[in-house]
Parts: structure tokens; sequence; C-alpha cells
């Protein structure tokens, strides 16, 4: 039996990567949207670890059937050379910091070196995780208008779409709309790139 064509499911496949320093939540953020699992034991990721998921999301009127496929990237520092294979085909970003972490806060900067090297022109979500952490009101916390300044400052630096959202990995806030901002960006971006 002929399938009629407006009646078909199209499948579309994009590639991810979670980046940002060690100890973020990259791991986290990745287990909870994929598998939906979550765990409070720190485990270094070595090199890179994937998983994939599938999403169905309503896109100009719609359905759009989606796999992700998140690389989640060593965030240590010598593994900067390997991550530099890792980026080929990337289709969006996710770049993460720790809002308990001013550090890991501070070295966005780097990582927006190593974004343009490699992907410039992708789209990205900057997520500042583990929100749930803030209930103690210290000020080494970045505030969410710290945060919502970078992605301003990324925007300029950066050579495609740039979008914030915190999350809490742990708790699951947030993490599959941060994702799913993400694949709408994606497809957008690969939309305006269709009628070029």
């Amino acid at each position: 039996m002929e399938i009629n064509r407006k009646d078909r499911i199209f499948h579309e496949l994009y590639k991810v990567v979670l980046l940002g320093d060690a100890a973020v939540g990259k791991t986290t953020i990745r287990k909870k949207f994929a598998e939906g699992v979550t765990s409070k034991r720190y485990i270094m990721t070595i090199g890179v670890e994937v998983s994939t998921k599938d999403v169905v999301l309503t896109y100009n009127g719609k359905s759009r059937n989606v796999t992700l496929v998140i690389w989640d990237l060593g965030g240590q520092l010598y593994f900067t050379r390997m991550r530099s294979s890792f980026y080929q085909g990337t289709s969006g970003a996710i770049l993460m910091y720790d809002v308990s972490n001013r550090k890991s806060f501070e070295n966005l900067t780097l990582w927006i070196e190593e974004i343009k090297s490699f992907i410039s022109n992708v789209p990205l979500v900057l997520v500042g995780n583990k929100i749930d952490l803030r209930s103690s009101k210290t000020s080494q916390f970045i505030s969410k208008d710290e945060g919502l300044k970078k992605a301003k400052e990324i925007d300029k630096l950066h050579k495609g779409v740039v979008n914030f959202i915190e999350t809490s990995a742990l708790y699951g806030t947030n993490v599959e709309e941060a994702f799913l901002l993400l694949t709408r960006e994606i497809l957008d971006f690969e939309s305006k790139k269709r009628k070029l």
C-alpha cells in the first residue's frame, strides 16, 4: 500500500553537544533528559558519552519527530585536543555553568573561544545549572540577571542564535525546556539554511 506523502512521518536527526567546565552537571542533565534518571554521585566524563532522545514537538503548526544525539564532552582542560574531533556535524550546543561556581561562569569566555573555533554558526543555549543550590542566598551564587547579561555578551561574539535558561538537572527543573528550546532553534536555523 502506498503512503500518501502528506501522511508520512518525517524523522530528523540532530547532533547536540554539551559543553562547560567539569562538574557543572552536563552528565546529570543528559541522563535526566534522555533516560529520566539522576545521580548525586559525580563521575568524571572521560572524553565523551553519548545518549539519544526522541522528541515530538509542534513546529510551525506541524508535528515534528526529532532524534537528538547528545554528546556529553569531558570538560577538563586536558581534553581540549580530544574534544576538537567531536564537534564535527554539530547542529546545536548547550553551554553550561554551575550557578554556585563562579569559576565555571568566568570560564565561559574560554568555551566561547573553543566554540568559535569549531562550531561558530550553530544555535546555542546558555544554561545556568544547579539552581537548587541557591537556597542559602549567599553572594557567591551567579544571579539570573548575571546569566542573562552573559547570554547577551555571548550573542555578540557567537555567530548563531543564543538563548538562556536556568535549570536544576538534579530535580529536572527546566531540563526538558532547555533541550526543546535548542531543538526549536535548530529547526529555525535549518529552515533558514534551506531557504538560502
